[in-house]
């Protein structure tokens, strides 16, 4: 799909490269639409207790350490 992005964006600026077509025209990339896309998701489903994928997730962890970026999950082992 990016490759199909990429000649669409050519076709439609043939002048300007792939990086600043977007860049000009105030466009996102796909990747970056799918990476947003995910990260609400995650929001969602960590808000929502009763959302359908919550069960999915590892416990939730309290630390009691003041700490930059709190943990709020339990990372497993590996």
């Amino acid at each position: 799909m990016e490759r199909i992005q990429r000649r669409a964006m050519h076709v439609i600026f043939p002048d300007l490269s792939y990086n600043d077509a977007f860049a000009e025209n105030k466009l996102s990339k796909l990747g970056e639409r799918w990476e947003n896309l995910s990260d609400d998701l995650f929001s969602n489903i960590v808000k929502n207790d009763n959302y359908k994928l919550a069960h999915l997730l590892p416990p939730r962890v309290n630390v009691s350490r003041n700490m930059r970026n709190p943990r709020t999950f339990e990372i497993p082992m590996c």
